[in-house]
């Protein structure tokens, strides 16, 4: 069933994303920079974050706030890694 497939796949990445943020917790208590831990990068605006890819073509976006000392989720996105391409104007029904 794909429903359940999706759901697997989605509780998947969230798992994997949890440990990422524990290391990410664990790093700052040690007094590490945050980048010590594999795929977290320094976003433009301060804010940390990172990607943890699905095995269903879809990937968790994760963005932090570490100015507290811990991680303080920001944003938490499952969507597509593929990229959407829509019908041209040629093909819509024009009426009539």
């Amino acid at each position: 069933d794909k429903t359940a497939e999706n759901m697997n796949a989605y509780y998947d990445a969230d798992a994997r994303a949890q440990q990422m943020l524990a290391a990410l917790d664990d790093a700052l208590k040690l007094g590490s920079a945050p980048e010590v831990v594999s795929g977290v990068t320094k976003q433009a605006d301060g804010s940390y974050g990172f990607q943890v890819d699905s095995y269903d073509g879809h990937a968790l976006h994760v963005l932090v706030d570490i100015s507290g000392g811990s991680c303080k989720v920001l944003n938490y996105r499952y969507e597509s890694t593929e990229e959407w391409t829509g019908q041209t104007a040629g093909t819509l029904w024009q009426g009539g």
